[in-house]
C-alpha cells in the first residue's frame, strides 16, 4: 500500500528562535493554514509549543540543566513525542515527554538513553506537583 500522504505532525526547522507567546503560535496557525493538522514549535531552553488541529494550545516549559550540546535535542523532541503518542498519550503527556527527550539530549554529548529521559520526565513532574 501507500504510505499515508497526511501530514499529522510538523516541526519546523529554523523555529528555535522564536519565543514563547503569541509568535509561537502565529507561526503555527500559519503552518496550519497550509494543512499541516498539528505543529510542534521548538522554542529551545523555553520548552515547546504544540498548536493542535483542535485548536488547542499546550506549551511545556523546559526543566532547567546544563546544556552541553544541543545536537539532536530537536529531533529528540519530535520522537520523544510520537513515541508517547504511539503509546496512547495525550497530547500534553506527549510534549512533556518530547521535551524531556529533547532536554535529556541537550544536558549530554550525543542522544539521551531511555533512562535518561524517564528520569528527567519524574523530576519535571515532581516539580509541577
Amino acid at each position: 500500500g501507500r504510505p499515508n500522504q497526511t501530514l499529522k505532525y510538523f516541526q519546523p526547522v529554523g523555529a528555535e528562535g522564536v519565543r514563547p507567546g503569541p509568535a509561537a503560535a502565529r507561526a503555527a496557525r500559519q503552518l496550519q493554514g497550509r494543512g499541516v493538522k498539528n505543529v510542534i514549535v521548538s522554542l529551545g531552553g523555553e520548552g515547546a509549543l504544540l498548536v493542535s488541529e483542535r485548536g488547542e494550545e499546550i506549551f511545556v516549559a523546559a526543566p532547567q540543566g546544563k546544556v552541553l550540546d544541543t545536537v539532536g535535542a530537536g529531533d529528540s523532541l519530535l520522537a520523544g513525542f510520537l513515541a508517547a503518542k504511539e503509546r496512547g498519550g495525550s497530547d500534553k503527556e506527549a510534549l512533556e515527554q518530547g521535551v524531556a527527550a529533547g532536554s535529556a539530549t541537550a544536558f549530554r554529548v550525543g542522544l539521551a538513553t531511555g533512562k535518561e529521559i524517564c528520569s528527567l520526565l519524574q523530576k519535571m513532574h515532581a516539580l509541577k506537583n
